[in-house]
C-alpha cells in the first residue's frame, strides 16, 4: 500500500483496515510489532515505529508468503552453491589424490619391472616428496645392480680366459708326457739293446 502516492496523508485505517485492530496498541508506544492474516488468508508480519521528530509511524509489512518464498529461493540458491563447491571439491581432490597415486604407480611398476629383470626400464618420477625419495633410491638401486651385473659379467669372461688357458697348459703338459715318456721308452729299449749286444 506504500507504493500508492495516492495514500500519503491519508489515515492508516483507511488504506489497511486490518490495522483497526492493533492501532491503537502501536501508537501507545515508540514501538510495537505483530501479525495478523489478510483477507487471502496470507500472515502480514508488522513492525510499527515511531519518527519522533516528524510525529510519524512508519509502517514496514511484509508477506509470510512472499517471505517464505525468499527463503524457499536462498534455501535453493544455498543447496545449489553448495553443490557447486562439493563438484569443485571433488574435481580438487581428484586431480589432488591423481598427482599422488600417478607418481606412485609409475614407481611400483618400475620396481615390479625391476624384479623381473628388465633394467633397462626408465622411472620419469621427480620431486622432494617421499615419492620422489623413493624413486631416486630405485634409480640409484638399478644402477647399482647394473653395475655390478657388469662386473659379474666382466669376472665371468676372466674366469672363462683362465679355465680356457689352464685347458691349454694342460693339453701341453700331456703333449709334454707324452714326448717325454717317448723318450724314456726310446732310452729303456736302447738300453736292453745295449744289454743284448754286450753279453
Amino acid at each position: 500500500f506504500a507504493s500508492d502516492t495516492g495514500n500519503i496523508n491519508k489515515s492508516l485505517q483507511e488504506i489497511a483496515p486490518a490495522y483497526r485492530e492493533f492501532w491503537s496498541k502501536a501508537t501507545a508506544r515508540d514501538g510495537f510489532q505483530t501479525t495478523y492474516k489478510d483477507d487471502s488468508g496470507d500472515t502480514r508480519y508488522t513492525i510499527v515505529r515511531k519518527i519522533p521528530v516528524l510525529d510519524y509511524y512508519l509502517c514496514l509489512e511484509a508477506s509470510g508468503q512472499e517471505m517464505l518464498g525468499e527463503v524457499q529461493f536462498n534455501i535453493w540458491i544455498g543447496v545449489a552453491i553448495s553443490l557447486i563447491l562439493v563438484l569443485i571439491g571433488l574435481v580438487i581432490a581428484f586431480v589432488f589424490v591423481k598427482g599422488i597415486v600417478r607418481p606412485i604407480r609409475q614407481t611400483a611398476d618400475f620396481a615390479l619391472a625391476v624384479s623381473r629383470g628388465e633394467l633397462d626400464r626408465s622411472l620419469e618420477v621427480r620431486g622432494r616428496d617421499e615419492t620422489g625419495i623413493l624413486a631416486d633410491a630405485l634409480r640409484g638401486m638399478v644402477g647399482s645392480l647394473k653395475q655390478k651385473i657388469a662386473q659379474a659379467e666382466e669376472q665371468e669372461q676372466r674366469a672363462k680366459e683362465d679355465a680356457r688357458r689352464t685347458e691349454e697348459a694342460l693339453r701341453d703338459v700331456e703333449v709334454q708326457q707324452q714326448k717325454i715318456q717317448t723318450i724314456l721308452d726310446g732310452m729303456r729299449h736302447g738300453t736292453e739293446e745295449i744289454g743284448k749286444v754286450s753279453a
